[in-house]
């Protein structure tokens, strides 16, 4: 497929480039990605309630279920699937706690150097929000900026944002999100609500 823009001009979103990068970390690492992960962020960093599933179908623990519409147009639980389709790009599973300690550590530069967080906070604009090196930067009604992530798998949509202005972390969780720009909208005024309250 032909480039969306110029370098650097506006961001599109890819999961083949999340596939792409985690091969590059399965080479570099000599580690199957779930293992690298585990042995280089979640052990180090006690985010004990977060994995990256191989092919398993089922969650341990306290978790939320995911729900898709069926061909009669009711409700099905797909908690139970497999998303490995999605793997290096969005088959992370975890808990609200772990995502506020992750981000509140990532963008405090706990877990990379502060000279790489500055590389990922190098963003370019793009529809609603400026995207860096995997990580968003959204600016609200009230000019505050929030930085994190947000992503869609069926059955689930997950937010996460961190402000320093208010050392503040929000996770917001859609179990059957079946619009996402909607979604979106919900999220962005909930974000607005939490982070520029006084």
């Amino acid at each position: 497929m032909p480039p969306v823009s110029a370098p650097g001009g506006r961001w599109a979103y890819s999961n083949t480039g999340y596939i792409a990068l985690g091969l590059l970390a399965e080479k570099v690492t000599g580690q199957n990605l779930s293992r690298a992960l585990y042995d280089r962020i979640l052990l180090p960093y006690r985010l004990g309630n977060t994995f990256l599933p191989t092919t398993e179908r089922t969650i341990p623990g306290t978790h939320l279920n995911g729900f898709t519409t069926d061909e009669k147009g009711g409700l099905e639980d797909i908690t139970r699937s497999d998303s490995s389709h999605a793997w290096a790009a969005g088959g992370m599973i975890s808990t609200a706690a772990d995502l506020n300690r992750f981000y509140f550590l990532l963008t405090r530069g706990k877990i990379i150097p502060a000279s790489l967080l500055a590389q990922m906070k190098r963003t370019v604009p793009g529809p609603g929000l400026a995207y860096g090196l995997g990580l968003m930067s959204l600016t609200l009604p009230c000019g505050a900026e929030v930085w994190g992530h947000k992503g869609h798998i069926p059955g689930y949509a997950t937010y996460s944002f961190y402000s320093d202005r208010r050392d503040l972390t929000v996770v917001a969780n859609a179990m059957h999100p079946r619009d996402d720009a909607a979604t979106d909208q919900a999220v962005n005024r909930l974000l607005a609500a939490e982070f520029c309250a006084p």
